[in-house]
């Protein structure tokens, strides 16, 4: 059986709770360590009411190790936490800090101050969880496991994701993955997951939602973690929400709310699902029910549960306009305004300010719901696919009430097409109730009244996709197409909506059936690998349009979404007017690409901690503090044509950092040409650099361009430039001065137009100053200088990194399912790695070398300079004597012998001082016997 440790550390917290809860035989000065792991366990799954008590039974104690008080109070925290006592939890966890301090125990340390960041931005707001960061960067970085560094990135994600930063919340998803990648933790899986699933949701992506809820689901079945599994639930249930599966919702909700405490976060979420589920089946009554039970927002409530109130206050009105009393809508979606901005969601801050346009366009009082508008007009609409439909419906409702019909219905009809798009059939199914209500509204017919007709299962099945012409639904509002403000809003939808191509593509097919400037098109997607997919089409028939997106005559690219690439196949234009008009159409998909880039850039500007995600480099794992900033400053040189210099100890990635700035730079699809000044003898430095002519010395029988015309337009990477010969220095700085270089033998300079990266791991300053490199040529090189910090000072990066080299390493030598033992990554971690990166990946490299298919790596396994590095023990394992070995029986038989032969034979070798003989004699062996079983292992 394994022990409640492992199964701790591995997120197994049910299984480890019944283990600890039947353990017997524990030693009096265990017992406060059991009973304070047995608070931590029976929080983490859901049974709060007992963790209270024990946790306060032991801190009530007289006498209390500071670091078990910690692991008690964060309990507690999280307990009050998850019940949305944020201000308690606050409280709890700042105790917990202290309490860590007072042991010196940096790991609780730790992981009080991340609760304590992610409470602080749900409570006292983002700005006090800003500047509480920097803090925990620097703690978490010191320690240096990857748990709490994982934990970290996934922490932030969520906090950016709320400030609708995607993108980077994202990355840090990714990161806290790769940190943790060969480590199962089934709680930290069920976190990672969780977070996807509201950003999925957040953009949209219905099916990523659901794929991501449901392994949030299976990591909380292995984890028995409560708060996990809740979540999971309660986010499937709105996804089936989205797609019109009522009954599928309901199940699930009502299955979360049995699972969740009163109150709390997870409570909040199942609450407004409920509501939002009575609403679409048009049950105001049981919506007014539900939304009586929950936890209503005013100014006056506790900061922690302003998010889900506000949320909640979204329901509430859409329900107050439902049932005509906008007066009271207006008057609690002011106040409401006022807490989202403090809250710095902008999100949710655009759909309240809209609701408010809607409501005061109810009221009659256009002249209101315009300076609304008017105010939120710098808000980009295009930042959900929700939003930007939510923003159609709004201002159809509001042009409808003014008279201007036709603009109405094409708003109406963009934002049914958004959401078409993505497949939310209950937001458009609402959005089309809304435009028969305007149309009813406008021709003085009865205004329709919502009354339930008895539970609705689902919504009428619809086409996967479908082109949304509400002008083809009513002849009550006829189409024009020749509006001037139409026209003009249209131009500025396809330039609003770049972020999601689905959408553009759908514009732009409206408006060139609008305009009438092609005869045939089709709007078409493709999967990496598979063939086109036709979504909608006009002009010909269906296999007319599958010819047409196979060969098409002319194509317009629309971008990437969701891993699918959109595209628009058109036949070409035989007329200069129609061509002229097609044309404009593209350059307005260029442009909308270009602002959807430019918009992203931006917003990440203002990020926690602004990750950049790093294709050009396979090697690179960024995630410590250090590194990203370097990157990110790498990243703004690469575009500018000036010297680098990129300094660092050896192995630290110089040419790592070079190849990355090529690769993002203008210059990426041209050569980038390494040249170390140390690999070549001093006297040929000079011809292999500018080269010569031939006959110019005895042996030059031919023309040689040299290094630099190599890299002529692309990029020269100059490598331990502080060994270069002050021979050779003055023509270098000629040629970095003036772009000129003259080859041995060449009566004539030539003009060379290449870039200058340069690195070392010497003092260049201190070079100078000895008089060994030229002062003015370090001024030229030394434009835009970047320092690579070693890697013992970026200890976070040391998991990711060696899970990588190891697993390049087991598929260069076709050895699968390598994987590093948790004690083997903590000596990798605190070893201080003169070598750097280039020392742990060859480290990796022989370690796979070595290794028998699907081994767990020991530390008996690494170098011994690695294992004698390390000063300290791991907490919770067992002092083992020197004839003791842990042995992990989860690997091959053939893996297992291997690694206790190697450790005895080492013990054996210690024993006798190093004498091959008295060892072997010890180990039963003869002396070739034991010579054969070194080579073998690699103990030469």
């Amino acid at each position: 059986m394994e022990t409640i440790a492992n199964l701790v550390d591995s997120g197994r917290y049910a299984e480890a709770l019944r283990g600890i809860l039947k353990m017997t035989g524990v030693r009096p000065e265990d017992q406060l360590a059991r009973e304070t792991l047995i608070v931590e366990l029976l929080q983490s799954t859901g049974r709060d009411r007992e963790a209270i008590a024990r946790a306060q039974t032991l801190l009530n104690r007289k006498f209390v190790d500071p670091s078990l008080a910690a692991r008690c109070l964060i309990a507690l925290g999280e307990v009050d936490r998850n019940a949305g006592r944020t201000d308690s939890a606050i409280e709890f966890y700042r105790r917990a800090l202290d309490e860590a301090r007072t042991a010196s125990d940096t790991r609780q340390v730790c992981w009080a101050e991340l609760r304590l960041f992610l409470a602080l931005a749900e409570g006292p707001g983002l700005e006090t969880a800003t500047a509480y960061l920097p803090a925990v960067r620097r703690d978490v970085s010191r320690v240096g496991e990857c748990l709490i560094t994982g934990a970290l990135h996934l922490f932030v994600a969520e906090i950016e994701a709320q400030r609708g930063l995607f993108d980077n919340a994202r990355e840090h998803i990714r990161i806290g993955r790769s940190v943790m990648l060969g480590r199962r933790n089934h709680w930290f899986q069920g976190v990672a997951a969780l977070a996807a699933t509201c950003i999925a949701f957040s953009v949209s992506d219905l099916g990523e939602t659901r794929d991501e809820a449901r392994r949030a689901m299976r990591e909380s079945a292995r984890s028995g973690h409560a708060a996990i599994r809740r979540a999971a639930i309660t986010n499937l249930g709105h996804v089936e929400l989205a797609r019109g599966r009522f009954v599928h919702a309901e199940r699930f909700l009502e299955r979360a709310a049995r699972l969740s405490p009163p109150a709390g976060m997870t409570q909040a979420g199942i609450t407004d699902g409920l509501a939002q589920l009575s609403l679409a089946r048009g049950d105001l009554a049981e919506t007014g029910r539900i939304l009586a039970t929950a936890r209503t927002w005013t100014p006056e409530s506790p900061k922690g549960s302003w998010y889900y109130g506000l949320w909640t206050s979204v329901t509430r009105a859409k329900l107050l306009l439902m049932q005509d009393r906008p007066d009271e809508a207006v008057a609690m979606l002011t106040t409401a305004i006022v807490g989202s901005r403090d809250l710095a969601d902008p999100l949710l801050t655009a759909v309240l300010r809209l609701l408010l346009v809607e409501a005061e366009t109810r009221r009659g009082r256009t002249a209101s719901a315009a300076a609304v508008l008017a105010e939120t007009a710098p808000v980009n609409w295009s930042g959900t696919i929700e939003l930007l439909a939510e923003f159609g419906r709004v201002v159809g409702t509001a042009l409808s009430a003014d008279e201007s019909g036709d603009a109405g219905r094409w708003w109406f009809e963009r934002g049914g097409q958004a959401l078409a798009s993505v497949g939310n059939h209950t937001a458009l199914a609402n959005l089309v109730d809304g435009y028969a209500d305007a149309i009813a509204r406008r021709t003085g017919a009865p205004a329709a009244r919502h009354e339930s007709a008895g539970p609705i299962g689902s919504l009428p099945p619809r086409p996967r996709q479908v082109v949304h012409r509400l002008d083809a639904c009513s002849p009550l509002v006829a189409a024009s197409g020749h509006d001037a403000a139409v026209s003009l809003e249209r131009a500025a939808s396809l330039v609003d909506s770049g972020a999601y191509p689905a959408v553009v593509g759908r514009e732009v097919m409206n408006a060139m059936l609008d305009t009438r400037c092609v005869s045939r098109a089709a709007l078409a997607v493709a999967r990496p690998g598979h063939r086109p997919e036709v979504l909608t089409w006009f002009g010909c028939s269906w296999p007319q349009a599958r010819a047409l997106v196979a060969r098409p005559p002319r194509r317009i690219d629309l971008g990437t979404w969701q891993e699918r690439e959109y595209s628009i196949s058109v036949a070409t234009p035989d007329e200069v007017g129609r061509l002229v008009t097609l044309l404009a159409l593209e350059r307005l998909v260029v442009a909308a690409r270009f602002q959807h880039k430019a918009r992203t850039e931006e917003r990440e500007r203002v990020a926690l901690w602004p990750i950049d995600p790093n294709p050009e480099a396979e090697d690179v794992i960024f995630c410590s503090n250090e590194m990203t900033t370097l990157v990110a400053t790498a990243r703004k040189a690469a575009g500018l044509t000036i010297n680098v210099l990129v300094t660092g100890e050896t192995g630290t990635g110089k040419e790592v950092i070079a190849r990355l700035i090529h690769g993002a730079s203008p210059r990426a699809d041209r050569p980038f040409v390494p040249f170390n000044c140390t690999a070549v003898p001093r006297d040929l430095v000079d011809s292999q650099l500018f080269g010569y002519r031939r006959g110019s010395f005895t042996g030059a029988t031919s023309d040689r361009p040299g290094i630099i015309r190599a890299a002529a337009g692309g990029t020269l990477y100059l490598d331990e430039i502080g060994d270069l010969g002050l021979d050779v220095q003055p023509k270098l700085l000629r040629f970095l001065e003036s772009g000129e270089i003259q080859p041995l033998g060449d009566s004539r300079p030539q003009h060379v137009e290449v870039r200058i990266i340069a690195s070392t791991n010497r003092n260049l300053e201190q070079l100078v100053s000895e008089g060994l490199f030229r002062a003015d040529l370090f001024y030229r090189l030394n434009v835009f200088p970047l320092h690579l910090p070693p890697l013992r000072e970026r200890r976070e990066e040391v998991p990711p990194l060696a899970e990588h080299f190891l697993r390049r390493a087991a598929n260069d030598f076709g050895k699968d399912r390598l994987h590093l033992a948790e004690e083997t990554m903590e000596y990798l971690v605190l070893y201080k790695w003169p070598g750097n990166v280039r020392q742990l990946a060859n480290q990796m490299r022989r370690l796979a070398a070595m290794a028998e298919p699907g081994a767990v790596l020991m530390p008996e396994h690494l170098d011994a300079a690695i294992t004698a590095g390390r000063k300290t023990i791991a907490t919770e394992r067992p002092n083992l004597a020197p004839t003791e070995i842990v042995v992990r029986l989860d690997q091959p038989h053939a893996a297992l012998i291997e690694h206790a032969e190697r450790a005895q034979i080492r013990y054996a070798l210690a024993r006798c001082g190093g004498g091959i003989e008295e060892a072997a004699q010890m180990l039963g062996l003869s002396r070739k016997g034991l010579y054969l079983k070194r080579q073998r292992l690699g103990l030469e």
